[in-house]
């Protein structure tokens, strides 16, 4: 998933790659909904089991300033990997890369995590998410 154009992108097609924000980092027939970066530069502070960060809900934080600001309050939990995702978890993604005029820090919001019976590949996270 590319976060500034807003789009599902291709892991086959090699020209995206860094533009690759959130990528399934699953690598086993069975499904662990974990994310990481593609990019090499996109780092995550995922914060699990609790609906706050900074004391905020999702929907409470309206600027940038205050995603910079519990960035850097979390930032001894800054990884190029997420752990486990689930329903009502909080990730904080920064881009480090040069898409000028961008801002860089993003708060998800995972909606739902489904895993599907037999590996049929229709696992899925859903999310939100603002900058």
């Amino acid at each position: 998933f590319d976060n500034t154009s807003e789009v599902d992108l291709s892991a086959a097609d090699a020209s995206n790659k860094l533009r690759r924000d959130i990528l399934d980092n699953n690598s086993t027939a069975a499904y662990v909904a974990t994310w990481k970066a593609d990019n090499g530069t996109t780092k995550y502070i995922h914060i699990s089991g609790s609906p706050t960060l900074n004391g905020k809900t999702y929907a409470q934080f309206t600027k940038d300033e205050e995603l910079v600001a519990a960035w850097n309050a979390n930032s001894g939990k800054i990884s190029d990997l997420t752990g486990v995702l689930k329903v009502g978890d909080l990730v904080l993604v920064k881009i480090n890369d040069s898409r000028a005029g961008v801002n860089p820090y993003y708060l998800v919001a995972i909606n739902d995590v489904i895993i599907t019976p037999a590996n049929d590949l229709k696992d899925y996270v859903s999310f939100r998410y603002k900058n």
